[in-house]
């Protein structure tokens, strides 16, 4: 077996099968480790670059968030 993420050979003691999706495969423990790391900080990073070009940020510093009445008050 090859690790997907640094291509080196993984014996059967050290191998890791991740069925999560878009990370399917064969793994050394740390390269998965690793790999959910990046893939998780990139992921936070492409939320709050959408965050902040909707301007939710810019709500939510001005406390426009929540602050509106209900039509049934």
């Amino acid at each position: 077996m090859v690790c997907q993420a640094c291509g080196k050979e993984i014996t059967d003691e050290n191998a890791y099968q991740s069925k999560q999706v878009g990370m399917e495969g064969y793994y050394h423990w740390k390269c998965f480790v690793a790999r959910c790391k990046r893939s998780n900080k990139i992921g936070a990073q492409q939320i709050e670059g959408v965050s902040v070009s909707s301007g939710l940020y810019g709500n939510l510093a001005s406390g426009d968030i929540g602050t509106g009445t209900s039509e049934d008050d």
